[in-house]
């Protein structure tokens, strides 16, 4: 349960300090990609949801999540505000 709090708590503390610090349009884009896949890793890991899955649906797993986060990094270089 504590552990639950501290994360709800650090978690809102990254939140608010995106939100001060960069374009809210990049912080939808990193919350739509964080809170899925936080949500997928807890089922995997946690709840063991995948643990029938065959290796390459894994594999898929992994390259899909990486190509989602790869797009908002590309997004956050590119972002029109934050050029100088």
């Amino acid at each position: 349960m504590i552990a639950l709090i501290a994360a709800t708590a650090l978690g809102a503390y990254f939140v608010q300090n995106a939100y001060a610090s960069g374009p809210p349009d990049l912080v939808i884009a990193g919350l739509t990609v964080v809170d899925p896949m936080v949500a997928v890793l807890i089922g995997i890991i946690v709840l063991g949801e995948a643990s029938q899955a065959p290796l390459a649906a894994n594999i898929t797993f992994a390259v899909t999540g990486a190509i989602a986060i790869w797009g908002v990094f590309l997004l956050a270089k590119n972002h029109p505000q934050t050029r100088l």
